[in-house]
């Protein structure tokens, strides 16, 4: 029973997820690169010049491509078994101190039994609040374990990768910060990465978007994390759906019926309402325009305020990356 308990924890996964899927985030891939990638690819030279790097926390604002990045990661090193633990999932089923230190236990061997593998732990300051406010038994037992299992896979040089992520890393237990080789701060996409994200969504759509929308586009989402870019061109595709379903004349193109305006040569008087099955079934997609996304800003805002990020620059001034 607990084996199946413990295995339900963990999510066993080989990613798909390229590294060029990854916008910007220069700093962060290059902290991975030496933490994970450089050391997977050269174990001798790592060896040699003991250089101790297992394990590194990513952290900042929601939405800004964490666990992405680590799933990229798996995926640049292909040999890699791939885990993934969320906080949340290990602390709702795991009620018992007793029960959460054998999670632990349990994930890390069966890292080591597939090894080399990563580790993927997101939420981590939920599972490792500081002691000083909330001192829980629970907490003590699952810190204590963790920092275990942590001192363990540096000592035997395990082929095994700790990557974590938070939110709020000011919410870390002060122990639990110190385990880690790397701090890396995730940030919020620049205007090169939201022209890369906007293009990554957008790609396939007819009629594309002209360089210069997307640039300008880019402009105006400065502050959107890449989750907020996301939420605004589904809002768009929304806009362009529901053009669809409005429209009163339609005409036929390449097989598929195509909304139009009534003075279009072909156009035929017909609702969404009023075809049959059949024709639902050939409405051709509805492409995302220019001018859906311009109406999207309307509605779709930067979901990370200024004193949020005013909190992650002190942090990062604080712990910073070692």
């Amino acid at each position: 029973y607990k084996m199946d308990l413990f295995s339900s924890l963990i999510q066993s996964e080989k990613p798909d997820i390229k590294w060029t899927d990854v916008a910007g985030l220069t700093e962060a891939k290059e902290n991975i690169d030496q933490v994970i990638i450089m050391p997977n690819m050269t174990p001798q030279v790592s060896q040699e010049n003991k250089i101790p790097y297992h394990s590194i926390l990513l952290y900042g604002p929601p939405g800004t491509g964490k666990t992405l990045l680590a799933k990229a990661t798996a995926t640049h090193n292909n040999n890699f078994s791939f885990f993934s633990v969320s906080s949340c999932d290990i602390v709702s089923i795991c009620n018992s101190e007793s029960h959460s230190e054998e999670t632990l236990r349990f994930i890390f061997d069966k890292a080591r039994s597939e090894a080399p593998a990563i580790i993927f732990i997101d939420d981590i300051d939920i599972l490792f609040t500081d002691l000083s406010e909330k001192k829980s038994e629970f907490t003590k037992h699952t810190k204590a374990e963790f920092i275990n299992q942590m001192d363990r896979v540096l000592k035997s040089n395990d082929a095994i990768f700790i990557i974590t992520a938070t939110n709020k890393p000011w919410n870390l237990d002060s122990d639990i910060i110190k385990l880690f080789d790397k701090k890396a701060f995730i940030s919020l996409p620049d205007f090169d990465a939201r022209k890369e994200i906007i293009g990554q969504q957008i790609k396939g759509n007819t009629p594309a978007l002209t360089a210069q929308e997307i640039n300008e586009l880019s402009h105006m989402t400065a502050g959107f994390s890449g989750a907020d870019i996301i939420i605004l061109i589904r809002q768009a595709s929304m806009c362009s759906i529901k053009s669809i379903m409005n429209s009163q004349y339609f005409f036929m193109h390449l097989d598929q019926l195509w909304p139009c305006s009534s003075d279009h040569p072909e156009a035929i008087k017909l609702t969404v309402d009023e075809m049959t099955e059949e024709q639902r079934n050939i409405i051709a997609p509805a492409p995302i325009e220019y001018t859906n996304l311009i109406d999207s800003l309307i509605e779709v805002k930067p979901s990370i305020s200024k004193d949020e990020l005013d909190r992650f620059d002190k942090w990062k001034r604080e712990f910073g990356t070692k």
